[in-house]
């Protein structure tokens, strides 16, 4: 079954429509709700209800974009924080970001080795993070890598580039990346791509 947007309102609508064909035509009220749900592009009227737990989930559950403003806020703060989204953000990816106690911060995705400069030396910057309803786009800088005792990246962002950038808290990223990586990806990194 696919996945259908679906408010409260829209449930509530649809059940005063099968109330008033009831009414007006008679009918079993169950068979009634399939109908309108078939209607309204729907499999079934159980489709209608698990759309909604799903639709209710998504939108109480994203953290994502308050996360990306806390980090932020922290790095502006010259405070070091590192934190791993829960898999809210996205049914199937969890996010790392970290702040440093030098002003940076970063949004990266461990699965693809994705990287997205928040903060870079205590100047808020410019970022595409779009939160959909059914998913998370965003606009990644370029890619990264621990290396050593340092941070590597190789971006498209104008004041970072690409360079290995040491005084981050490697250990403490490195064991966070460790937890939200996928087993296969934790597999590819051992044995090589």
């Amino acid at each position: 079954m696919r996945f259908i947007k679906t408010t409260p309102a829209q449930v509530e609508a649809l059940k005063k429509r099968a109330k008033h064909i009831q009414r007006n035509g008679g009918g079993k009220h169950a068979d009634l709700l399939n109908r309108v749900a078939r209607s309204a592009g729907y499999d079934h009227w159980h489709h209608v209800c698990l759309c909604l737990a799903e639709t209710e989930q998504i939108k109480g559950s994203r953290q994502l974009l308050p996360e990306v403003e806390a980090i932020i806020q922290s790095a502006l703060a010259g405070k070091g924080k590192i934190v791993a989204t829960g898999p809210e953000a996205l049914a199937f990816r969890q996010f790392v970001l970290f702040a440093t106690e030098d002003g940076d911060a970063w949004l990266l995705d461990p699965e693809e080795d994705k990287a997205l400069c928040l903060v870079w030396h205590g100047e808020r910057q410019e970022v595409v993070i779009q939160d959909l309803p059914t998913q998370i786009k965003i606009l990644w800088h370029g890619d990264f890598g621990l290396n050593g005792l340092f941070f590597a990246v190789r971006t498209d962002h104008p004041g970072v580039g690409s360079r290995y950038i040491t005084g981050y808290p490697l250990d403490t990223l490195s064991e966070t990346l460790e937890r939200v990586r996928s087993a296969d990806k934790r597999i590819e990194q051992t044995f090589g791509r």
